[in-house]
């Protein structure tokens, strides 16, 4: 379930996926993303950091003013 296509389906994958400096596609920033080594405690903590970020959503169906 991540990226905007749905292309890998772990967490850890999409790390490794950025880590590697992202797919190549015609559009890749190639400035900006570039490959990264981690020691496996690095991407250890990363991982957790990823993790550890929560984002709680409350959808409410919009109303009309009365």
């Amino acid at each position: 379930p991540y990226f905007h296509n749905g292309s890998v389906a772990t967490l850890e994958e999409a790390v490794d996926v950025m880590l590697g400096g992202g797919k190549q596609n015609p559009h890749l920033d190639t400035v900006n993303l570039k490959p990264v080594e981690l020691t496996d405690a690095e991407k250890a903590d990363l991982l957790a950091f990823l993790r550890s970020l929560d984002v709680n959503y409350t959808v409410t169906e919009p109303t009309l003013p009365q």
